[in-house]
């Protein structure tokens, strides 16, 4: 591939010159030629030259001025002027103000002039090279300081993930010092609370026994329907137990489309003897907007089932527990009001909270370990609802709100 011509604008006023110079170097040089510094200077606007030559002794513009004017506009280009003898002291002082890179004498030599012009373009060459590798270098430290800038915002993103992950593993592990705490303490509770029914029942087992010739049967039928009912006391304490420990650790939902009418049907017969006991009247209500519901029916009784057993437990004789379950929007919105004693406001915070004791006490010496509560908050959870309470004038309203599962 041949190397691309370098352009050389010859200024001179005597046209013969003109003449000889371009038929001399034409074949190794672009040539341009110019009658005047006037004329030059407009073909400086219009190409792009390497090397400007201008003789000296020239009409109306000298070849320094000339070649003053030249900088502004081909600033890189190689100046040469050609001067006679008699004019090497004016142009010498003129070099620096017109940036000269070479003068020589006239009439020129044609391998002089060549290797001036040659020596001259390898410089130019160097200066644009240099000046790229510059801007390339320029460039690239742009683009190594955008790249540093990057890695160190990534590297900052990572940290402050770090830095998450580990405040997280340390709120876990502060967690379970704590659960393990109170673990602890409700295993220390919940054996307490099945050591005296199992007490009860081995008192009434050895009552019996000792005195089976001459106990009536009347009298050994209540006392095995002790027995049955503390056992029946024992296995709900356990149950509750497992059913809030599984649901600490893992709850499996099954949303289907029920109708949740079946499910208040079922707590009414599960608990309508216990309330007559105490004179308790129980309400459920289903309000008319109410359709079909897609939720888990299993968590669903679970919860109800609980809040419905904590009210009649806390409930005074001759009161109402109104059980109400209606469409909210989009959600599932359940209501049971009691009216019981209310929840004092120093105990708000440890309502749903596992293995507290309250100061309300059961009202017909029922047993409670302060689990159902805690067991609704953790199913609820995991139906994406929530649930909370407020006091009412006389008892308690607990709400829970649930959204329709896919």
């Amino acid at each position: 591939m041949n190397k691309e011509k370098s352009t050389v604008l010859y200024v001179d006023d005597e046209e013969h010159n003109l003449v000889s110079f371009k038929a001399t170097f034409r074949f190794d040089y672009r040539v341009l030629t110019a009658l005047s510094g006037h004329e030059a200077l407009q073909i400086l606007r219009e190409n792009s030259v390497d090397v400007i030559i201008s003789d000296q002794r020239m009409p109306e513009m000298t070849g320094v001025e000339f070649l003053v004017h030249s900088r502004d506009i081909a600033p890189e280009a190689i100046r040469i002027i050609l001067t006679g003898y008699s004019d090497i002291e004016s142009v010498v002082s003129s070099i620096n103000k017109a940036q000269v890179y070479r003068y020589i004498g006239k009439p020129w030599e044609e391998n002089d002039l060549k290797m001036t012009m040659e020596s001259g373009i390898e410089n130019l060459r160097l200066v644009r090279e240099n000046r790229a590798l510059l801007e390339h270098l320029a460039q690239y430290n742009k683009t190594l300081e955008a790249q540093v800038a990057q890695r160190t915002e990534q590297l900052q993103k990572k940290t402050d993930e770090l830095e998450r992950l580990n405040h997280e593993v340390l709120n876990m592990n502060t967690g379970l010092i704590k659960l393990n705490k109170e673990k602890s303490h409700f295993l220390a509770l919940a054996a307490d609370e099945i050591k005296k029914p199992i007490d009860s029942i081995n008192h009434t087992a050895v009552q019996l026994v000792k005195n089976i010739s001459t106990t009536s049967p009347a009298k050994a039928q209540d006392s095995l329907v002790s027995i049955s009912q503390t056992a029946r006391r024992i296995r709900e304490i356990i149950a509750n137990l497992i059913e809030l420990n599984q649901s600490e650790i893992s709850v499996n939902v099954n949303p289907v489309r029920f109708d949740i009418g079946m499910i208040l049907q079922t707590i009414d017969l599960t608990y309508r003897q216990q309330a007559k006991a105490k004179n308790i009247q129980i309400e459920f209500k289903r309000a008319s907007n109410l359709n079909m519901v897609r939720t888990d029916p299993q968590h669903i009784e679970t919860i109800l089932t609980q809040l419905v057993s904590n009210a009649v437990k806390f409930s005074p004789e001759h009161s109402t527990i109104t059980t109400t379950c209606m469409q909210n929007g989009d959600l599932l919105r359940c209501e049971i009001i009691d009216e019981g004693p209310g929840i004092p406001d120093s105990e708000k915070d440890l309502v749903f909270q596992a293995y507290s004791k309250l100061s309300a006490k059961p009202t017909g010496g029922e047993s409670s370990v302060g689990l159902g509560l805690a067991l609704v908050a953790n199913l609820v959870r995991a139906l994406r609802g929530k649930v909370w309470f407020e006091n009412q004038t006389k008892g308690t309203k607990f709400i829970i709100e649930l959204p329709q599962l896919h």
